[in-house]
């Protein structure tokens, strides 16, 4: 299957191939964006905004940090495969998987668990 990619303009993390490959082997749906997040993350009618980080100390953009601040839905930080890997299995199971995985972030503005 043939896969959207992103504008030039936009930069991509490193791991997020890796991610997106977690998330489609647990059936989720991902449909890379640039704005407001990396992706839109589909399963059973359930849709989520997903940030990846290449790692867990990876800024967040004033941009993103001010997107978090006025969003009342679902947004979802991912660092790394393990966590993707966590998280779909959530998604998976419960079908609301946006609690463990906010997106809270500390004063300098990297995700904090």
């Amino acid at each position: 299957m043939a896969r959207w990619k992103a504008p030039q303009k936009a930069k991509r993390d490193l791991n997020e191939p890796e991610i997106f490959e977690v998330l489609e082997a647990f059936g989720l749906t991902v449909e890379p964006t640039d704005k407001p997040a990396d992706a839109v993350v589909g399963y059973l009618g359930q849709t989520y905004l997903v940030e990846v980080k290449n790692g867990p100390k990876a800024p967040l953009t004033t941009y993103q940090k001010g997107f978090i601040e006025r969003w009342k839905g679902q947004y979802v930080i991912l660092c790394s495969a393990a966590e993707a890997e966590e998280w779909a299995a959530l998604v998976r199971k419960s079908g609301d998987a946006g609690v463990p995985f906010r997106g809270q972030i500390n004063a300098d503005g990297v995700p904090a668990k």
